[in-house]
């Protein structure tokens, strides 16, 4: 297991977490983390998690590679994000975050988590067989191209929007009695 609590940092280095036997692997990323090489290869479980909802986290590697034939969970919590910033190892083309599409892998973004793939031109990182969802699934999620970035990230649910803008009315309409 790794932690990076809040206010810590980690950098540098290759993180394996690979095993025949079917091992888990846990990864709680609550301040900053930079990694070199970050490749996730087993039969066991494995566990992400940056940030935990109250304060930000911030997740950057610089190559990845996660070819799991078990399942792999990775949940960017509110106000954090990850960020694939090369390629991967025996890619020249670019990272790809590869899980096997028979075991149940996903990526969760959760309220304003964000997960961005470089794709400057040289390089492009992808998802390929992985799952990606919005808040356990029940959010869309939509990407964009910012700056050398793909950023994926979740939509805001319509009923959300809406009680805004009706607290945004109540405001402006309280404002004008004063």
């Amino acid at each position: 297991d790794i932690t990076v609590n809040v206010g810590g940092t980690i950098t540098g280095g290759e993180f394996l977490a690979t095993d025949e036997w079917g091992f888990t692997f846990d990864m709680n990323i609550y301040g900053a983390a930079t990694i070199e090489e970050l490749k996730l290869d087993g039969n066991g479980a494995t566990t992400v998690f940056v940030g935990n909802g109250i304060d930000a986290a911030t997740l950057t590697v610089a190559q990845s590679y996660m070819s799991k034939s078990g399942s792999v969970s990775v949940t960017i919590n509110s106000g954090s994000s990850m960020t694939v910033d090369a390629p991967s190892f025996g890619w020249t083309s670019g990272g790809e975050l590869e899980f096997r599409p028979e075991f149940p892998s996903t990526f969760d973004l959760v309220g304003t988590g964000t997960l961005r793939l470089i794709n400057d031109g040289t390089y492009a990182a992808s998802l390929f067989g992985t799952g990606l969802i919005g808040n356990g699934g029940t959010t869309a999620v939509t990407s964009a191209q910012d700056g050398d970035y793909l950023v994926y990230s979740t939509i805001p649910e319509p009923t959300s929007m809406s009680l805004l803008a009706l607290g945004g009315l109540a405001l402006l309409r309280r404002r004008r009695r004063a």
